[in-house]
């Protein structure tokens, strides 16, 4: 059964697959930091009615389904503000607009799925005067547009989705990122943040994030090779692409995968596109990516 874990003087999480984290701000008062996925809800009413507290608020540190997958439910239930930052806050009101991003277009019904997607709920874009005195918010793009990590006045930092255990990564190596460029940049920042405790959102706890943030690297490194690799035998299109990466990953695919990792691998082209590893060119109507060597690219 789900628990709340106490790891500050204030400060808790509830132990789910995506972490929630939780604030007594006040005796029978929290904020909540991310509702996790639908399946959730009533894990998360049960965990908060039997420690007698009621959510004040909902921080959601990025807008993927297993991060506000709950916000409906508890906003509803609770009548609580829920926040974000930035064009999260898009996503969080209108959550079709992760299906459609993903899939490329309004998408088929198969498509329109909880894994993609959550229920829609208000939300409002975060401002300082929204926290207790002692937060802090800091930006880690990349994983999503605009995701962020929070500090609470304990020096516990909630990390959202800036790094994966190694059980998750050896078995899905194809981690989903939105702008890989920008995501690696967040990996250094991330190193820079100083607290007592890291909770990213599917890691156990750590006084240290160095570790959990170099196999992230290494893996994310990987996947880009083996992106830039499928195109050596000649220009490729983005499915052959696709794979082939997800052949040296051993990785079959259904559906939702398939949006997950094919978005990630686009990601990983433009990133080699940009770093001048791999050039675009069109062939009989067929978008295709030519590998370039280090010579070529100067």
């Amino acid at each position: 059964m789900s628990q709340l874990v106490q790891v500050g003087k204030d400060t808790y999480y509830i132990d789910l697959p995506s972490k929630v984290g939780v604030y007594r701000v006040a005796p029978g008062s929290a904020i909540l930091i991310d509702s996790s996925s639908y399946e959730s809800a009533r894990k998360i009413e049960a965990v908060l009615e039997e420690n007698g507290l009621r959510p004040q608020a909902i921080v959601n540190t990025h807008s993927h389904a297993d991060h506000i997958g709950c916000n409906a439910y508890l906003q509803e239930k609770y009548n609580c503000p829920i926040y974000a930052n930035g064009i999260e806050v898009e996503f969080i009101r209108e959550p079709l607009l992760a299906a459609c991003y993903l899939y490329g277009a309004y998408p088929y019904k198969l498509m329109r799925h909880s894994f993609l997607m959550g229920k829609a709920s208000q939300c409002q874009y975060l401002d300082p005067g929204n926290l207790p005195a002692g937060f802090e918010v800091a930006p880690l793009y990349g994983h999503a547009m605009g995701m962020i990590a929070l500090k609470t006045p304990d020096n516990i930092w909630f990390t959202g989705d800036i790094a994966c255990a190694p059980s998750i990564l050896e078995k899905y190596p194809l981690a989903f990122v939105h702008n890989t460029t920008r995501y690696l940049a967040s990996l250094d920042e991330a190193r820079e943040l100083k607290g007592e405790l890291f909770i990213c959102s599917h890691a156990d706890p750590t006084a240290s994030l160095d570790e959990l943030l170099d196999f992230n690297k290494e893996t994310m490194e990987r996947m880009i090779d083996y992106t830039w690799e499928a195109c050596q035998d000649g220009p490729q299109s983005f499915e052959t692409i696709l794979a082939r990466v997800c052949a040296l990953c051993k990785l079959n695919l259904n559906f939702m995968l398939r949006a997950n990792m094919g978005s990630t691998v686009k990601a990983h082209i433009s990133h080699l596109v940009d770093s001048r590893r791999l050039k675009p060119l069109m062939e009989e109507n067929i978008l295709k990516y030519q590998a370039l060597s280090p010579g070529e690219a100067r």
